[in-house]
């Protein structure tokens, strides 16, 4: 949570509910963060940085709420990252 705070990383997987509390600025100070892809039902998901998650955004064929279509969005955004 912390290097993703500071922007160290991208991305990092988190317990859902830090993202929530990160940009409440629950137990540190307030940082925007999001949580686009939710990997179970215990609470478990990717979070990652405004920017990393607009960059998704682009990206997306379809329903953005449909996991296979984000997957895919992922895989673009780090093809154009690993050529940039």
């Amino acid at each position: 949570r912390d290097k993703l705070n500071i922007g160290l990383f991208d991305a990092a997987h988190l317990l859902a509910p830090v993202a929530i509390a990160s940009s409440l600025g629950l137990g540190h100070v307030k940082v925007p963060i999001a949580a686009p892809f939710n990997l179970g039902i215990n609470g478990n998901a990717i979070t990652v940085s405004p920017a990393l998650h607009a960059a998704l955004m682009e990206q997306v064929d379809g329903d953005r709420f449909d996991p296979m279509a984000t997957a895919k969005a992922l895989a673009k955004v780090v093809a154009i990252r690993r050529n940039a």
